[in-house]
C-alpha cells in the first residue's frame, strides 16, 4: 500500500490532504521503525548498521512519545485558518509540488542498492513538509512549542540513524 502517491494526485491540496499527509507520515515512520515498510521495491536483507543497532530504541520513543503527537498535530491543523495554511504554502500549488516530489521518490526506480537511499530521501522530504507544518503551527496555535521541539529532535535523530 503506497504511503504518499495517492495524496499527490490532488492538484490543489487543501486541509484534507494535509491531514492525509500527517496520517501517511505517521504510518510511514511506524512501518519504517517496525521494519514493515510496504514499498514495491526489492528490499535488501541487511539494514544500515546504525539503523539496525538503534531501530528498536527509536521505535520505543515513537510509540511512547511521538505517535500521539500526530493526533495533536491534526487538532492543531484544524485550529489554523485556511488562508494562513495557504499563505504558508501548506495547501495549494506549493504543497502539491512537495507532495509530488515525495510521491516521485516513493515510486523512483532502482533495485536493492537504491532501497535505503530512497528511504532516506523519502524521510528527508517528509521531514521538510513536517517542519513547514510545525513552523506555522508554532506561530498560530498556543502551546505548540513543547511538542514541536520533541518532533524536531526525534525526526533529526531518525534521519541520522538512517544515514549512519
Amino acid at each position: 500500500m503506497p504511503y504518499f502517491t495517492e495524496i499527490a494526485t490532488h492538484e490543489d491540496p487543501d486541509t484534507a490532504q494535509l491531514h492525509d499527509f500527517l496520517e501517511a507520515a505517521r504510518r510511514f515512520l511506524s512501518d519504517l521503525l517496525t521494519n514493515e515498510l510496504q514499498l514495491e521495491h526489492p528490499r535488501p536483507a541487511v539494514l544500515p548498521p546504525l539503523f539496525a543497532h538503534l531501530r528498536q530504541d527509536a521505535l520505543v520513543v515513537f510509540q511512547e512519545y511521538v505517535h500521539e503527537r500526530f493526533g495533536q498535530l491534526h487538532a492543531a491543523v484544524d485550529m489554523a485558518d485556511t488562508e494562513t495554511l495557504r499563505s504558508a504554502g501548506l495547501t495549494g500549488q506549493p504543497q502539491y509540488l512537495k507532495l509530488r516530489t515525495l510521491a516521485a521518490l516513493e515510486l523512483s526506480p532502482g533495485g536493492e542498492a537504491a532501497y535505503w537511499p530512497r528511504i532516506v530521501n523519502m524521510t528527508d522530504q517528509a521531514d521538510t513538509i513536517l517542519e513547514s507544518i510545525l513552523d506555522l503551527l508554532r506561530t498560530v496555535v498556543p502551546g505548540m512549542d513543547g511538542y514541536a521541539g520533541l518532533f524536531k529532535e526525534y525526526r533529526a535523530t531518525v534521519l541520522n540513524i538512517l544515514r549512519g
